[in-house]
């Protein structure tokens, strides 16, 4: 051993005395992770050490048992061990041999760690290849810079990620802004304001996103993009349970709500954003404001919203069929998909279709043969909506009321009801018409007459006088609206007749 010892480089022989150290036999960053260094001697040290002299040597203390073998070591390289469970005068103590801390001074440590460890750095210098022993050996060299690394994550890392952040902000680019508020502002005044009260957009607002124009497109995207989280979800919902209104955040549908109506006051300087917009269509939870939000851009959106009609996703059809509407006569270009769209295997997107083009008034003459095949169809939901197409042609649509009278006697009572209101707007004189169509033979189309002088008739003797015969009809559906019927026209004199 000492032959090879020689012949080997000093670094390597520091290294190997630094091995052969008592302290890093006891793999020193284990136990480093436990050791309480303590400076100064404790008086329950001094009073339970087994040496003479315990404020001559190193002190510390540890939660570990002591080894025999380790203790040996220990003491040999000047280090004092400790009983801190019972007085060395105790009967049962058994000196060296009781259970103890060990303890290992800083300074001792320090002194003894710090010139092998320097030398073998020195010495590690002189090895510039990668093969060197210095750099083999994972205990020694390493110890210093895993130190320095943990106070580094400590200390260092919190700053280096706050600095991040700040700048992250800093660079990325700001909101826009108009008068010095931000277009956020400006669009939580949107989320104030309530239509079904009759409130409307504030000049200043409508001002603020109109001078903004194309810059705020793709705020106004992020956040019609924008959806509640689970938990968010839970706490609508519970409120919901509660009764409580809303709850004390702001919803997403809110935000989207916002943003589409942004989209209506930006207009065409919003058009930029229909490609990313018709992408989100196929979204069934997002078609709603998105779908809103490309109407209310215009006629220019047109193509986006017809091209969504033929998705496969049924929700993203009947949306789109219903909102298209609103465009009223600006959504000419859009008939030929809605024509095709009355042939929809679901209902409800065939009656959506049917109720938009009833909307786009300025075409009776191409309008009008689609309702009349459409009154025929086997979906009364597309009868009733087209019904209602006609009588917003009202007097311009008198060639078809004979077809609207006849659906008075509809199987289905929403049909029958929508047939008589779009007779009572086709015919200038409702309420003739409808007396007369107390004498039908079909029950259904007498009790909607009855049902709509009910409406019409207030204070009309003549048709007073004609429910009073319909009294006496062998349906008692009849009789029974009859009798509300005359209480609507004329309740004081309902009440002193008697109803068999």
């Amino acid at each position: 051993m000492a032959s090879s010892a020689s012949s080997n480089s000093p670094a390597e022989t520091r290294l190997q005395s630094l091995r052969d150290c008592p302290v890093v036999g006891l793999k020193l960053p284990h136990v480093l992770g436990k050791i309480r260094v303590v400076e100064d001697l404790h008086p329950t040290a001094e009073r339970n050490s087994s040496s003479v002299k315990p404020a001559a040597r190193p002190v510390a203390t540890s939660s570990i048992r002591r080894i025999p073998a380790a203790t040996t070591s220990l003491n040999a390289a000047g280090v004092t061990t400790l009983s801190t469970r019972r007085p060395a005068s105790s009967s049962r103590s058994s000196a060296g041999k009781s259970s103890a801390l060990l303890a290992i001074s800083a300074g001792t440590m320090s002194t003894r760690l710090r010139t092998p460890l320097a030398d073998a750095r020195a010495d590690c210098g002189s090895h510039p290849s990668s093969k060197s022993p210095c750099r083999d050996e994972p205990g020694a060299v390493e110890l210093v810079a895993d130190m320095r690394l943990r106070r580094f994550i400590l200390f260092g890392l919190p700053f280096v990620s706050i600095g991040t952040v700040l700048f992250i902000a800093w660079v990325r680019p700001g909101e826009p802004r108009f008068q010095g508020k931000p277009l956020s502002f400006w669009l939580t005044q949107i989320e104030q304001t309530d239509p079904g009260r009759g409130e409307s957009l504030s000049d200043a607002t409508r001002m603020a996103i109109s001078r903004i124009g194309s810059n705020a497109v793709p705020y106004l995207v992020e956040m019609l993009k924008s959806k509640d989280s689970a938990f968010a979800e839970r706490v609508r919902k519970f409120y919901d349970d509660q009764d409580w209104g809303e709850p004390p955040f702001r919803p997403a549908w809110r935000r989207q709500y916002a943003a589409a109506v942004a989209f209506e006051v930006l207009g065409p300087a919003g058009v930029g954003a229909i490609p990313k917009l018709q992408v989100l269509l196929d979204d069934e939870e997002r078609v709603g404001p998105v779908a809103s939000a490309l109407v209310r851009i215009g006629s220019e959106a047109i193509p986006a919203l017809t091209n969504g009609l033929a998705s496969t996703n049924r929700e993203v059809r009947r949306t789109i069929a219903f909102l298209l509407g609103r465009l009223e006569s600006k959504a000419s270009p859009a008939i030929p998909a809605l024509k095709a769209a009355l042939g929809d295997a679901d209902a409800e997107v065939a009656g959506n279709a049917a109720r938009s083009l009833g909307r786009i008034r300025d075409r009776p003459a191409e309008m009008l043969p689609v309702f009349r095949e459409c009154l025929m169809d086997s979906k009364a939901t597309v009868r009733k909506q087209a019904l209602q197409g006609i009588g917003n042609f009202e007097e311009g649509a008198s060639r078809e009321l004979p077809r609207v009278l006849e659906l008075m006697g509809d199987p289905d009572e929403y049909v029958r009801h929508a047939a008589m209101w779009t007779a009572c707007k086709i015919e200038k004189e409702p309420i003739p018409l409808l007396i007369s169509q107390l004498q039908n033979p079909k029950p259904q189309i007498r009790q909607t007459a009855a049902y709509g002088l009910g409406f019409k008739a207030h204070r009309d003797t003549n048709a007073f006088n004609a429910l009073t015969n319909l009294l006496s009809d062998e349906v008692e559906a009849v009789r029974k609206q009859a009798a509300r019927s005359l209480h609507s026209i004329d309740r004081p004199r309902a009440f002193s007749i008697a109803v068999p």
